[in-house]
């Protein structure tokens, strides 16, 4: 079995897709594959999985950045996430906004004071041009009225290396990987993008909390994906597979000590009502910021 990973190795994404890939090979008692395809947002990986046979052998970590951000933004792609087999939810977080130790700011609001007092000397980074980390770096920075240099890395890995040798100031990462680095390199986790704290880190304020900004919502989620046409019974079985995984205290408290969060466990039918709903969601964001 292969299990496409649309990021490079060594990031956040790249680390828990392959956790998810040898726990999956164990339960399965299948070997499994990791085949790292970063590039244009994840829509090379999501193209290589279109053009595999749909017999469960060839499947996906699939994230909003491949399976929705990415077709919204480039139409010319010419996929959607309802061409895909959404099988299993595996984790869920909200993005966060991570500042450099040094940079001398406490909170969101602090922040974006000070971004308002020195136009353009911020900068702040995420991983893929047109993903989901860089759509919530764009809309925070409008909500603020605030202009930062946006940057975009292909790795997670390179992206927190320049934060913490502060060639960057900021970066929009999932709260599992921005709680991970603050603990590693100190960086400030100055809130996350949700409308409330989450119960996983409820020490973490919602930038949402503060004076300067409100509404502005982003979460990543994950997922196994096969290309359409999957036999129900394949399908079965490997979602299956994952709940066990879900389900299990060891594995469970593993990925929570590594910072990983996973998600409830769910149907693939409860799987593909949230992810296009989560399309029709985003694809409205896209239509209406000019900064994507």
């Amino acid at each position: 079995m292969t299990l496409v990973v649309p990021y490079a190795a060594g990031g956040e994404a790249d680390t828990t897709a392959r956790r998810m890939a040898a726990a999956m090979a164990m339960q399965l008692a299948q070997p499994m594959v990791v085949e790292n395809m970063p590039g244009a947002s994840g829509g090379l990986a999501a193209r290589r999985l279109l053009r595999a046979r749909a017999d469960g052998y060839t499947l996906m970590f699939g994230t909003p950045s491949e399976l929705v951000v990415a077709p919204a933004v480039n139409p010319q792609w010419g996929y959607q996430a309802s061409d895909f087999s959404l099988i299993a939810m595996y984790g869920r977080a909200p993005m966060a906004l991570v500042v450099r130790a040094g940079l001398g700011v406490q909170s969101i609001d602090a922040f974006i004071d000070e971004a308002r007092r020195l136009p353009g000397r911020f900068s702040i980074g995420a991983t893929g041009r047109q993903s989901l980390q860089a759509m919530a770096a764009q809309a925070l920075t409008k909500a603020a009225d605030v202009q930062l240099l946006h940057l975009s890395y292909q790795s997670g890995a390179q992206l927190m290396i320049d934060l913490a040798s502060g060639r960057i100031d900021a970066a929009m990462v999932p709260l599992p990987a921005a709680l991970n680095q603050a603990r590693q390199w100190g960086h400030l986790v100055l809130g996350t993008l949700s409308a409330m704290r989450d119960p996983a880190s409820p020490q973490t304020p919602a930038v949402n909390e503060g004076r300067a900004l409100q509404g502005v919502v982003f979460e990543i989620w994950s997922g196994l994906v096969a290309p359409r046409g999957l036999a129900p019974e394949v399908a079965a079985v490997l979602q299956g597979a994952v709940q066990v995984l879900l389900a299990d205290a060891a594995f469970h408290a593993l990925r929570q000590g590594l910072g990983d969060l996973p998600a409830r466990p769910m149907s693939s039918a409860d799987f593909e009502r949230f992810v296009l709903a989560e399309e029709a969601r985003l694809r409205k964001v896209v239509s209406q910021s000019p900064l994507i």
